[in-house]
C-alpha cells in the first residue's frame, strides 16, 4: 500500500501544519498579503504512477502558507512545496481524467480564475476509475428509471432505488468508450457480500435502451459474467443479435469481503480470455491469486462502440469497486 504525507486534504486545499493545521479556509493569519497569480502550470506523473500527479505552479506572490485549490473534490493534495514565490509544487492522487483548475489563495485572496491555471490530465494516463475515491456527483452514468446509484467509501458504489425488477436494471458507463476494432483490455473489479449475491458485469454498447430491456435484459450486453444465487458458471450477451451464453463447467463462489478483477482481453472478442483474480484492494494492478480462466466461444456480437455495463439486480450485495479506462 502506498504511503501517504499525513498532511492530505481532500478536495481543494492543503495548509502546513506549522500554520494551524489542515484546513479548508482562506485564512492562515492576520496581516497583510499580497494577491497570487497564477501564470501557468504543468503536469507530469510521478515515478510512472496511474494516479499520482506533480503539478508546478507558476507566478507570483506565493507564500509558504499560501493555499492551494482545485475545482473537483476528487483531486486529493498529498504534499505540497513552497519553491519561491514565484512557485509551488504540490503531489496530487487524480482518480478520473480531465481538465481541473487550480487557484492559490492568500488569505481571502484569491488568484481566480486566469484561463492559465489549468491542469489536463489525459485519459491514457489514468488506468482506474475508482469509485471509492470519486464523488457520486462526477459519476457519469445513464440507468433504469428508480435506479439509483450510492457510494460506500471502503467498497465502491451499489445500486439501489424504487425499480424492483430484478434483472430488469440496466446502468450504462457510456462515458468511458472505446472501439470494438481497437481491441483493448477492459477490466473491472468488484467486491460482494451476504451469502447469495447477484449481479452481472461486463462490456455493453451505448444502443442499449436501459428503460426496455424487457425479456432479453440478461442478453442485451455483448458479453457479461453472470453471477447468480452466490455462484459462477457462465457468460451471457449476444448484443442484440442473438441470446448467447457459455457455460464454463465452473462453479465458482466470490468470498465476501474479498476485492476481485474481472479481465476482457482483445474487447472480449470470440477466442479471447477472461481472467479473474483476487487483487489488492485499492492497488488493482497487484493480483494475488488466478481463480479463472477461460475463452470466449461463438459470441455473435459485434457492435463497434463498446462501454462498461451493469445488470444491477435488485439486492445491495455487490459493489462495483473500479473500471480501467481502456
Amino acid at each position: 500500500m502506498r504511503s501517504f504525507n499525513c498532511n492530505i486534504i481532500r478536495g481543494g486545499c492543503y495548509e502546513k501544519a506549522s500554520s494551524g493545521g489542515n484546513s479548508n479556509t482562506d485564512s492562515y493569519g492576520d496581516g497583510i498579503f499580497p494577491k497570487p497569480f497564477v501564470s501557468g502550470v504543468t503536469v507530469a506523473s510521478k515515478d510512472e504512477s496511474n494516479d499520482l500527479f506533480l503539478v508546478t505552479i507558476n507566478g507570483f506572490n506565493f507564500d509558504e502558507n499560501s493555499i492551494v485549490k482545485f475545482s473537483v473534490d476528487s483531486i486529493i493534495i498529498i504534499e505540497k512545496s513552497f519553491v519561491n514565490p514565484m512557485q509551488i509544487v504540490v503531489c496530487i492522487e487524480v482518480p478520473i481524467n480531465g481538465v481541473f483548475d487550480v487557484i492559490v489563495c492568500n488569505n481571502d485572496l484569491s488568484s481566480g480564475d486566469t484561463g492559465a491555471g489549468t491542469v489536463v490530465i489525459e485519459q491514457q494516463t489514468v488506468k482506474w476509475i475508482d469509485f471509492c475515491k470519486i464523488p457520486l456527483s462526477e459519476i457519469e452514468y445513464e440507468a433504469t428509471d428508480g435506479v439509483e446509484l450510492f457510494r460506500d467509501l471502503e467498497r465502491g458504489i451499489w445500486a439501489g432505488g424504487t425499480s424492483n425488477d430484478f434483472f430488469g436494471r440496466g446502468v450504462k458507463f457510456s462515458a468511458y468508450s472505446w472501439n470494438r476494432a481497437d481491441e483493448r483490455e477492459f477490466s473491472f473489479v468488484f467486491t460482494a457480500r451476504g451469502t447469495n449475491p447477484s449481479f452481472l458485469f461486463g462490456i455493453g454498447t451505448p444502443e442499449i435502451d436501459v428503460n426496455n430491456l424487457g425479456s432479453q435484459a440478461l442478453f442485451a450486453p455483448e458479453i457479461h459474467l453472470f453471477y447468480d444465487n452466490g455462484r459462477f458458471n457462465r457468460f451471457l450477451g449476444g448484443g442484440g443479435v442473438r441470446n448467447w451464453a457459455q457455460d464454463v463447467q465452473a462453479n465458482l463462489r466470490f468470498e465476501k469481503n474479498i476485492f476481485y478483477k474481472v479481465t476482457f482481453e482483445k474487447s472480449g472478442k470470440v477466442d479471447s480470455k477472461v481472467l479473474i483474480h483476487s487483487v489488492e484492494k485499492g492497488n488493482y494492478d497487484a493480483n494475488i491469486e488466478k481463480l479463472g480462466e477461460y475463452v470466449i466461444q461463438g459470441n455473435p456480437a459485434n457492435n463497434p462502440i463498446l462501454i462498461p455495463y451493469w445488470n444491477a439486480v435488485s439486492t445491495p450485495d455487490v459493489f462495483i469497486t473500479a473500471l480501467s479506462v481502456p
